[in-house]
């Protein structure tokens, strides 16, 4: 899926830094950027693309009964990642009553293909999606243990969160980040991804983007990459 200029290569993030003036290609910094940004981040121009990978591998087990009906409330409704209907086989067929309508609407979904994100009495993060016969719930577990439900380019999709912490210094400086409008699990609070000049941050249950360009020591800008194992914003030479 990673559609972001961030892959993860032996264990070693490698970071596409997309800089426009120098059009460099970072694999980490050397220099920690030092003070406040010279301004205050603007949010990615074509908007946040990703942050969570997406689960290359096959279930190996089936979801477990999921004892509570879904209804949506206000999570969000998104269209199913389509690739994942072909494990409808691995999920959890919900049972309504007799008397209820549309199985799909009762849920809160709209048409086959919706879907969002939930959470059962057990902790375990939900895709729950309408098919053509009913409603279907998808346990992120199955593909990995790490693996969670998400939205990733305006679909619900089964991801796995970056595995690289953000650094003090940048956590730090987060009152100067962009929001991007999407919000990630408790989970992956401090954890961080480059893409472009930009860290991608999770933090108090949102992803923020703080341009590490607005920083300049006078000879270049800074840009996004991994320092003592830690995403930060520095310069790289």
């Amino acid at each position: 899926m990673s559609r972001r200029n961030v892959v993860v290569v032996g264990g070693i993030l490698l970071v596409a830094a997309c800089n426009s003036d120098l059009g460099r290609l970072a694999q980490s910094v050397v220099n920690e950027i030092k003070g406040a940004p010279a301004k205050a981040s603007a949010k990615i121009s074509e908007g946040l693309k990703t942050f969570w990978k997406e689960v290359q591998t096959v279930p190996t087990t089936v979801t477990a009964a999921v004892q509570k009906l879904p209804t949506r409330g206000t999570r969000a409704l998104k269209k199913l990642n389509q690739r994942l209907l072909a494990y409808r086989l691995k999920a959890f067929k919900y049972s309504f009553p007799a008397d209820s309508l549309s199985e799909c609407a009762t849920a809160g979904l709209a048409g086959v293909g919706d879907a969002f994100c939930d959470t059962d009495s057990d902790g375990r993060s939900l895709v729950v999606f309408c098919a053509d016969d009913g409603v279907y719930a998808l346990a992120a577990n199955i593909f990995d243990e790490k693996a969670a439900c998400a939205e990733v380019d305006d679909q619900v999709d089964v991801v796995t969160p970056p595995a690289t912490m953000v650094d003090e210094t940048i956590m730090a400086e987060t009152e100067f980040a962009a929001d991007s409008g999407s919000e990630c699990p408790a989970d992956d609070e401090g954890m961080a991804a480059c893409q472009g000049t930009y860290a991608i941050v999770c933090t108090s249950g949102k992803l923020v983007e703080l341009d590490c360009s607005t920083w300049n020591d006078g000879k270049e800008r800074a840009t996004c990459g991994t320092l003592s194992g830690a995403v930060t914003c520095g310069f790289d030479e």
